[in-house]
C-alpha cells in the first residue's frame, strides 16, 4: 500500500521537478540497498533501519511495515526469520504501483523519474 496523501505532501513541499528527482533517487537507492543487503545481522539490521525510514518518507507504507517486522525479527535474534528475496519483491512490485499509478493521483508524468521497468 502506498500513502498517497503522503507522496502529494512531499510533492507540494519541494516542488513537482524536485519531486520526481526525489523520487527517482529514493527508488535507486532502495533498489541498490536491496542488491546488497548484508547477511551480518548487525548491517542488515542498519539496512533494514534504513529502508524502513525511507519507504516511510516517500509514502511507501506496507513495504516500510515489512522492513520494521523484519527488523524485530532480527532484534530478537532471528535473523533466519528475515526473507531478504521476499523483502526484494515486495519492493518491486510496490515501486511498480507507485510508477503506474503516480499519473492518475497526481496527474501528469514526472521530470526525472522514469517508469522503472
Amino acid at each position: 500500500m502506498i500513502d498517497w496523501n503522503r507522496v502529494l505532501q512531499m510533492r507540494e513541499e519541494v516542488g513537482e521537478e524536485l519531486f520526481g528527482q526525489l523520487a527517482a533517487d529514493f527508488l535507486g537507492e532502495i533498489e541498490d540497498r536491496l542488491a546488497h543487503l548484508s547477511d551480518d545481522p548487525e548491517q542488515l539490521l542498519r539496512d533494514l533501519h534504513f529502508l524502513r525510514g525511507a519507504a516511510l518518507n516517500m509514502g511507501f507504507a506496507r513495504f516500510s511495515a515489512l522492513c520494521l517486522a523484519d527488523e524485530m525479527q532480527l532484534r530478537h535474534g532471528n535473523a533466519e526469520g528475515v526473507d531478504k528475496a521476499d523483502l526484494i519483491e515486495k519492493f518491486r512490485n510496490t515501486r511498480q504501483q507507485f510508477l503506474d499509478d503516480l499519473p492518475f493521483i497526481i496527474g501528469s508524468g514526472l521530470p526525472g523519474l522514469g517508469d522503472g521497468r
